[in-house]
């Protein structure tokens, strides 16, 4: 078809969809009628992909004191991160720094 002054317009219509497709029903659980509506629907998709989130019997307590077996703190300056990662092993470390994006120089 060639674009025109009288079908201009009809050529438009041509890119909108011809027909509409309805999600099926959705199945609500046993002995309860299937969600029809676009409002039941999101309800029951609401309910299932977020639940409601479980109740801890009590809160964990955050132990911060000092165990023996706890690992070692040994800082670490910048000068020292770009010297081991100017080796060839330093390489795979620097690709895996926390906090470092790969290629960013210290």
């Amino acid at each position: 078809m060639e674009a025109n002054a009288q079908n201009v317009w009809k050529l438009r219509d041509w890119t909108r969809p011809k027909r509409t497709i309805a999600s099926p029903p959705l199945h609500t659980g046993n002995n309860s009628p299937p969600a029809i509506t676009h409002e039941e629907k999101c309800q029951v998709l609401h309910k299932h992909l977020f639940p409601d989130p479980a109740t801890l019997p009590e809160e964990p307590l955050i132990n911060l004191t000092p165990d023996p077996e706890d690992i070692e703190y040994n800082p670490v300056t910048k000068r020292e991160v770009r010297v081991s990662c100017s080796t060839l092993e330093g390489y795979r470390v620097r690709n895996s720094v926390v906090g470092y994006p790969v290629g960013v120089s210290m």
